[in-house]
Formats: C-alpha cells, structure tokens, sequence
C-alpha cells in the first residue's frame, strides 16, 4: 500500500507540483487583498459616519494605488462621492470607480449614473487655485464634457444647464468659453428649464466675463418666461455691460427689458431704480454710435419713471437722430421740444448735428426738405434747426448751398441770420477758398469770397450784431488765404489795442503770426505772436527755420527786445 502509493506520488509531474504552488499562493494572496481591502473600508466607513471626508478621501486613493478598490462595497463608494463631491476632482475619480464597480449591473448606460453626474456639476464651481492643478481642472472637466454628452436627452437636460452656471461661477476665467458653448448648445436644442433658472444665470454677470454668456439674451428670456429678476440682479447685469462692451447692442437689448420691467412693477420707478445718471451715459454711447434703438427704451424709462428729461438725454437724443437721414424729422421735433422746456440750444450741440448731416450733400437736402414738411404740419422750424444745416453747408466748403440758405431759405422761414448763422456763412466763405487754393486758385474766386465776407460784415452790422471769436476766426483765415495778410494783420492789431481784446483769441493770433512768417516778416510774426494771451514756441520755431532756410543758421531772434536779428 505504501509503495503503490509511493509510486503514485513519484509519478506526478514535477510542474504540477508548482503549479498547485502558485494556485495556492494566489488564493493566499487573494485573502490577503480582501482583508485589506475590508480593514480601509471599515476605516474609511468609520470616518464617513464621523462625517469626516477630508480623511476618508485618502483612504480611497491609497486602495486606488494598491488596487483594491474592487474590493470595496459599490454603496460605501457611492456614499464616498456624495461626501466629498465638494471637491470636483476627488468626486470625478470616485464615480469613476463606481462606474467601473456597477458595469455589470447598468452596462454602458452612462445615463443611469445621471444622479450623481449633476452632483459632480454643480461642484466645478468650487474649482480653484487651492484644490487642483490646471491639468487637473483641464481633464477633468473636459472628460465630464465628453461624458455627458453621452447621456440621453434627459440626462443632458439634467445635468447641462448645472454645468454652465458652475462654470460660470468657478474662479478659472479660461473654463468660461466652455460656458458659452455648452450655452449655445442647449439653445439650439431647446432645452427645458426651470423659469428661475434664467435669473439663476443673470446672477452669474461679472464685468470681466461678460463676453462668456450673452447675458442680454439671457435677461430677456427670463422677462419673456414671466419670472422678475430682483433688481440688485438686473442693475449688476446692466452695468456690467456698460461701459466695459462695445456691443451697444446688447446694451440696448437689456435697457428695453429694463423697461419692460418698469411697465409691469405695482410700484413704478421704485423696483428698477435707474438713475439719470446712469441714462445720461447710456444716451452718450447711443449718440456716439447712431443708435437710435437704444435711445428709445431710455425715453421709455424716463416716461415710466415719471423724471423730467435732462438737457444731456436731449442732446444725445436728437445727436443721434441726426446719424441716419431717415430720422432728421424726429431729431427736429426733439430739438422743438427741448426749447419749450426752456433749454439753450448750444454751439456745441449745433456742431454736433452738423457733424452727422454733412456727409452728403443729398443729406442737407434731406433735412431741408423736413424742415419744410414739418412748417406745413404746424411746427415752425427754429432758428437753431435751420443753423445746424446751414453749419452742415459751411462745414463742407458749400459756398452755394451756404448763400442759398442764408439768402433765401431763412427768409422763407420768417427768420433772420443771427451770429451762429453768420459765423458759419463766413466759415463757408473761408474752406470755400482755402479748398481752391490748393489747386491754384484765380483772381476772379478771390474776389467773389472777398465780396461775400464783406457782405456779411455789412449784414452783421446792419443788424447791429457784434462780432465773435469765431467769425474773427474764420475771417482772418479767409484773408490770410487770399493773400491778404495785410489786412488780416490790421485787423488783429486794432483788436489787440480796442476794448474788445478779448475777442482776440490764440488761433486767430496763430494763424496771422504763421502767414507773416511765410512771409519774411519776422518782426510783425513776433509782434503779433506777443499779443496771445498764451506762449507761442511755435511761431519761434517756424522763424528760425525759415531762417535756416536762408542760409543765416547762425542768426536767431531775441524775443526779449525789439525782434532784431542777433549773432549767436
């Protein structure tokens, strides 16, 4: 018995033998694995109940190190993540585990996992410099992209739109771009949301990351589903739009919800408190861009709020009527208005209107011809409408255009010239010629401008109207540029000795000063230039250039004394 049994033993292979070894061994080392798997477990259990996750968590990545974590119960994971979601990247990597724990059970169904995914979307807004590295951030939010995509449409809608306002709130301003696709996304599959979530996202509005969202769009979509967004929300938004865009735009878009807003409060003005301040720059940029779109919900705010328009909210408003000629009309009943309530129609509101009618001709026609409608509707066109044409006229060298609405069109209007209208025919007068000159100009022109500024001094003190700085101005300019510089020269220094000295200004003075120097007249340059209020280093310069020009570079003039030449 003993030797048949001998025989046996000795017959079996001898790497059998080892195998059975090594079978044994792993099952030996299995064991092993399980016990430390279940001892971090009851550790990292123990401390969850303790409500401790900052300790469990490492716990959770030593196993993931010594690969145990397949060990582990799926529902002690799952209530890891739910613990230590707060930190997006911990919970990333702990539902990865879960996910690849519970394959069997869901399959590739990532929707199932749906619950957990919306957690994990609303924790990247606590992504910051303090709990992950920017590789980290980048793969982490990029692969929760790629993973949500995956789900059905309901999983989407789920989990989306908490991803884009997390976004939105995280401290990473690069991960806003990401917001703004994800954004679009859904609008173009026509998520459904909760209403309040689009006040939700309105709250997310930052100066610095305005451009991440189209937050006008977003206002208005939650004005359109009924839901008021408060009004520390609403002026945030709007102020963080203006002035740091360039997208008056979507400014506008906003300050009509605004209104809209204003139009459905039980306490009109009070809810959204805009201030004329605020109105007042927003009119600015609407003047300064042509927007007449924005404009219109800034008077509807102003009406609904019951304030009484500012002379600024006129002026930009008729500024901007002015930019397209299909308005003219309403920015000459805007500026009717504006003097009934009593205002001052400035030059510089006239040069500004000016400014957008002289592109064309046809516009100066366009806006004459509204003047006209506008008299046979009943409302007298102003001395002040009818100077910002004829300063549009002027501004363009029209000398045509600017006499035939002197001579005929402001009589036509029961109005007479005034000292803009005259000071913008004598500006005509003097670009007319100055834009000749440089194309040679004939005594026959010269004469013709000579005639019509001497008309108009005549007028002017038929009338018994002084004369102003700018008139002296634009007449000077024109002699000087006839060739006239004597005159011109006469006429600045009787100025300079008579009692209306302080009609002397420094470009007048200039220009006189620089003709002389053209000339050689170097002691009538310096005596001209000493009459200017102000020090003129330009006149000393073009003297001693004209005087190296000459071949005297070692002569220069001693303004201290009488402007003879002295040896340097």
């Amino acid at each position: 018995m003993t030797t048949t049994t001998s025989v046996v033993q000795s017959s079996v292979p001898a790497s059998a033998s080892r195998l059975g070894a090594m079978l044994s061994l792993s099952l030996s080392t299995t064991q092993t694995e399980q016990q430390r798997a279940h001892s971090l477990q009851r550790e990292m259990d123990e401390l969850l109940k303790q409500k401790n996750p900052d300790r469990a968590w490492p716990l959770f990545q030593k196993a993931v190190e010594e690969d145990l974590v397949m060990h582990f119960s799926p529902k002690v994971v799952r209530e890891l993540f739910f613990k230590v979601f707060r930190n997006p990247i911990a919970g990333y990597h702990v539902l990865q585990a879960y996910r690849t724990m519970t394959a069997k059970d869901y399959g590739n169904d990532i929707t199932a996992y749906a619950d957990m995914y919306r957690q994990l979307c609303e924790s990247i807004q606590y992504l910051n410099h303090h709990n992950c590295t920017t590789r980290d951030r980048n793969v982490v939010v990029g692969s929760l992209v790629q993973e949500l995509q995956q789900m059905d449409r309901a999983g989407k809608e789920l989990c989306i739109p908490v991803l884009v306002s997390s976004l939105m709130t995280q401290k990473f301003v690069a991960l806003g771009d990401l917001a703004g696709k994800l954004y679009q996304y859904m609008r173009r599959e026509e998520f459904q949301v909760a209403p309040g979530y689009w006040g939700h996202l309105l709250a997310t509005s930052k100066y610095n990351r305005r451009s991440e969202l189209p937050y006008d769009e977003i206002f208005l979509e939650s004005v359109k589903v009924g839901r008021r967004p408060t009004a520390n929300v609403v002026m945030n938004a709007l102020q963080n739009y203006f002035p740091y865009t360039d997208d008056i735009a979507a400014v506008q878009r906003i300050v009509q919800g605004v209104a809209l807003l204003q139009q459905s409060s039980t306490v009109p003005g009070v809810e959204y408190p805009v201030d004329m301040a605020m109105l007042e720059a927003l009119s600015t940029s609407a003047a300064q861009t042509g927007m007449s779109d924005l404009i219109m919900p800034i008077w509807d705010i102003i009406t609904i709020l019951g304030l009484e328009p500012s002379v600024a909210i006129y002026e930009n408003t008729i500024v901007t009527f002015c930019a397209r000629p299909a308005m003219y009309k309403q920015a000459f009943i805007v500026l009717d208005e504006m003097q009934q309530k009593g205002h001052i129609v400035s030059r510089a509101l006239l040069r500004s209107m000016s400014a957008q009618l002289r592109s064309s001709p046809r516009n100066i026609d366009i806006a004459l011809n509204e003047l006209n409608i506008l008299e046979v509707e009943g409302c007298p066109t102003s001395q002040a409408a009818i100077n910002a044409v004829l300063s549009a006229a002027a501004e363009r060298g029209d000398l045509d255009a600017t006499l035939s609405i002197a001579e005929e069109v402001i009589p036509r209007f029961n109005l007479q010239m005034d000292s803009d209208s005259f000071s913008f025919a004598m500006e005509a007068v003097g670009k007319h010629l100055s834009r000749r000159t440089q194309a040679g100009t004939s005594e026959e022109i010269i004469q013709k401008v000579l005639t019509a500024a001497d008309t108009i001094l005549s007028d002017m003190e038929r009338q018994g109207i002084p004369p102003t700085q700018y008139i002296l101005r634009d007449y000077v300019e024109m002699l000087c540029c006839a060739k006239e510089v004597d005159t011109a020269t006469t006429v600045v220094r009787e100025l300079a000795q008579s009692a209306e000295k302080g009609l002397l200004n420094s470009k007048i003075i200039y220009c006189v000063a620089i003709a002389n120097v053209k000339l050689g007249n170097f002691e009538v340059a310096e005596e001209i230039a000493n009459a200017s209020p102000e020090p003129m280093p330009l006149i000393r310069s073009a003297i001693k250039k004209k005087l190296r020009s000459r071949g005297m570079g070692n002569f220069s003039l001693d303004f201290t004394s009488t402007g003879q030449e002295v040896e340097t």
